[in-house]
């Protein structure tokens, strides 16, 4: 197969080979970081890559740049990991199977290169041309208006090195943005929810006894009170990170979480991290006994209200999913999608099809099912 491109002599893409902390890199690439608006700076960020070397010592990780072929100026960075991914064939949210695959998985999905179809090119060719081990480019969160997804579907270089494969389809991606008070973020509310939400938190109050305490964390001498909270908390729920995970991440001054407590007992949760001026919720966990007295939602407004007073971020990221905790009229939904690139080849071209038929089935007979009378019956009651 021909790896070559008329645009190489303008875009130079090669592995940095010195040490990822060297200000030659770390100039440019903080730069690039924290010119873009979006979640996937804080992905893509110099902090968060340091973050994870330091937390899988073995881990393959490459920061690749992109130069201009005659000036030698770097006019972009792509931080990258390597790994095993594993495509998953899921039924009620089990994995019946695993299909494993050599990976690169891009950090924060969309390059910071220019948008420039010479420069992707060359940026994916050199992807086949320096990792031919590698299967599968792995990006978690493709806005499906970004210039990304449109060179994707459009280049004839990608048509010619990969098959593409949309896992599940474009999905909502929710965010909220802060307000400048709370006032403004309760004009958007109508008269009845802000006065539930008033209701809920005194309710919440009067049942525990106690003046409801929202604890800040986000510094490694705080952590004692998060850990605590994960302890008694249903174990159940992910955590997402190991303690020693958080402890890192206070070092870089990357976490921010709250503890929301009642005299001495824990009501809930709220882990997140520092995403630039964007604040990215990892989990939000609750006592179920209290569930009657709507913890999280109380729990998330107390959040907010912090967050507005100070300052510090521009919006809160919920992901993927419908939020539990969220308003219509305060939300923002973006359409992105988990896309993976296979190489080309007959084995990948047939477990993309055997993906591909097995998830058509399963919505199927998950439609089929939805539309049973007793289905229907236990939705009306």
């Amino acid at each position: 197969m021909d790896l070559t491109t008329p645009n190489q002599q303008q875009y130079e893409i090669s592995v940095w080979k010195d040490d990822h902390r060297s200000p030659l890199l770390r100039r440019p690439w903080e730069s690039f970081a924290c010119s873009q608006e979006s979640l996937a700076a804080f992905y893509q960020s110099p902090k968060y890559f340091d973050y994870l070397q330091d937390r899988n010592e073995d881990g393959h990780f490459d920061v690749l740049t992109v130069k201009n072929g005659l000036t030698d100026a770097i006019l972009g960075v792509v931080p990258i990991t390597r790994w095993t991914y594993r495509l998953p064939f899921l039924f009620r949210a089990r994995a019946l199977v695993e299909i494993g695959r050599m990976s690169i998985g891009i950090l924060g999905s969309e390059p910071m290169i220019p948008e420039n179809p010479g420069a992707f090119d060359e940026l994916f060719l050199t992807f086949a041309r320096r990792y031919p081990e590698s299967q599968v480019i792995y990006m978690d969160a493709v806005p499906a208006t970004s210039y990304l997804w449109h060179h994707l579907q459009t280049s004839r270089t990608i048509r010619n090195l990969y098959h593409t494969l949309v896992l599940d389809g474009f999905r909502e991606w929710h965010s909220v943005p802060i307000p400048k008070s709370m006032d403004e973020y309760y004009k958007k509310l109508t008269r009845k929810k802000r006065y539930n939400l008033m209701r809920q938190e005194r309710l919440l109050q009067n049942h525990s006894g106690h003046h409801l305490q929202l604890i800040t964390i986000n510094k490694e001498k705080d952590l004692r009170c998060l850990f605590e909270a994960i302890e008694i908390l249903p174990t159940k729920f992910n955590f997402v990170f190991r303690k020693d995970d958080y402890v890192r991440l206070a070092r870089l001054d990357l976490l921010h979480c709250y503890v929301l407590k009642s005299g001495e007992d824990i009501i809930g949760l709220f882990a997140g991290l520092k995403a630039g001026k964007i604040y990215k919720i990892q989990t939000l966990v609750h006592d179920p006994s209290l569930e009657r007295f709507s913890p999280g939602t109380t729990l998330w407004q107390l959040v907010l209200k912090d967050l507005v007073n100070r300052r510090e971020f521009t919006s809160v990221d919920f992901g993927y999913g419908l939020p539990a905790y969220r308003h219509s009229s305060t939300s923002v939904i973006e359409r992105k999608g988990r896309i993976l690139l296979f190489r080309r080849s007959i084995a990948n071209r047939c477990l993309i099809l055997a993906y591909s038929s097995y998830s058509t089935a399963k919505h199927l007979v998950k439609n089929t099912m939805g539309r049973s009378p007793r289905r229907i019956a236990a939705s009306d009651d």
